[in-house]
């Protein structure tokens, strides 16, 4: 297929990006309702990357694709969790941000917009609705994270780093920001620490 890219390179390649892409959806949901496009967009693009990063692992190929739908069926090959009913469903959900989250109004693909004659809201704002989305991403980035072999990775497993607070990692010597990183990872996360006694106030759309 031509759409199928070898690489030489370990799955670091993917891994790096998508645990950032992870971190700025934890921070940006915080932040509330008129981020929620951005957190969607980072949503899609860190489990499009892990995807892609257990594809490198298991094949040294990744599929040249923004689409999960896609990936995961090339990912169902090497692993059962991907045929998971609960899986299709979840990454079908953060599909629904590719177009929308990229192109706006103009996205050719956006099943959660709302129409009617006075007004049209785009479906990236439902992604703000209740924790829904956030938590379902939690456990998607956990479970696909803990599929990879990172004993055999060039670079570093930068979440576990954060929440055992390894002072060098350069996700942690780089972070500026008065809240600490390890709250963005582990604030209200069920797969990362468990909930804290900190909490964010998240704004909803009503």
């Amino acid at each position: 297929m031509e759409n199928i890219i070898k690489t030489d390179r370990d799955a670091s390649l993917f891994i790096d990006l998508a645990d950032k892409d992870y971190l700025a959806v934890r921070l940006l949901f915080g932040c509330g309702n008129c981020f929620y496009n951005l957190a969607a967009y980072h949503s899609q693009q860190c489990l499009e990357k892990y995807l892609k990063a257990f594809l490198v692992q298991k094949t040294s190929t990744y599929l040249k694709t923004h689409n999960l739908k896609e990936l995961r069926e090339m990912a169902e090959a090497h692993n059962s969790y991907f045929s998971k009913d609960e899986v299709k469903k979840a990454l079908a959900e953060f599909d629904k941000y590719d177009q929308v989250t990229r192109y706006s109004a103009e996205a050719t693909y956006d099943p959660n917009s709302q129409k009617n004659k006075c007004f049209e809201i785009k479906g990236v704002w439902s992604f703000g609705l209740g924790f829904g989305n956030i938590r379902t991403l939690d456990k998607l980035v956990y479970e696909i994270r803990s599929l990879m072999d990172f004993d055999k990775l060039k670079g570093r497993n930068n979440l576990k780093d954060i929440f055992k607070e390894e002072k060098n990692n350069s996700f942690i010597m780089c972070w500026k920001l008065p809240i600490p990183i390890k709250r963005v990872l582990t604030i209200e996360n069920d797969y990362w620490g468990g909930r804290l006694d900190i909490k964010v106030e998240f704004v909803e759309v009503s």
